[in-house]
């Protein structure tokens, strides 16, 4: 299994509390079902996480009895969703210059290939419009989002599912 930063795996468990609160093991298996077996956060990654995110605010916890078990339950906080839709933002930033990179380079070889120069411009313009098309897109429904996380009937957290 390839390593991931400490970074990546807050987002991810971040992530993953939008959807639903859950349990450590829980997020362990969803982060690896997402992953399709290529990422599986060990527990000693994983723990030590939870408890920094729950010191900042950015999640909380419960402890629930399920039979003669003990398990701590965690939930996004308000905190937690303004921090995820800011560094969401960040990255989407980061990964579109990638995603563009790729593009480039793909468009390179069609050119290598001996495809005709004006539709290898056509398509990288379309590819660019498109890109800003989605990005406006996202940053317009974040602003939204967060302008409703700003009303003062927002819950802190979400119910548990």
């Amino acid at each position: 299994m390839r390593r991931r930063s400490s970074g990546m795996l807050r987002l991810a468990i971040l992530s993953l509390l939008v959807e639903k609160p859950r349990h450590g093991y829980d997020i362990i298996k969803s982060i690896e079902e997402l992953s399709s077996g290529v990422w599986r956060p060990a527990p000693g990654a994983l723990y030590p996480t939870l408890r920094g995110l729950e010191e900042e605010g950015l999640v909380e916890s419960r402890v629930e009895a399920s039979g003669r078990r003990r398990r701590r339950t965690y939930s996004i906080t308000r905190r937690g969703l303004l921090y995820l839709v800011e560094r969401t933002r960040e990255i989407r930033s980061r990964s579109a210059s990638t995603i563009l990179r790729y593009l480039r380079s793909q468009i390179r070889a069609l050119e290598l290939l001996g495809c005709p120069r004006s539709d290898v411009d056509n398509l990288l313009s379309f590819l660019i419009d498109v890109r800003e098309k989605i990005n406006k897109l996202i940053v317009d429904m974040g602003e939204k989002c967060m302008a409703g996380l700003g009303a003062s009937r927002r819950p802190d957290t979400y119910p548990a599912a």
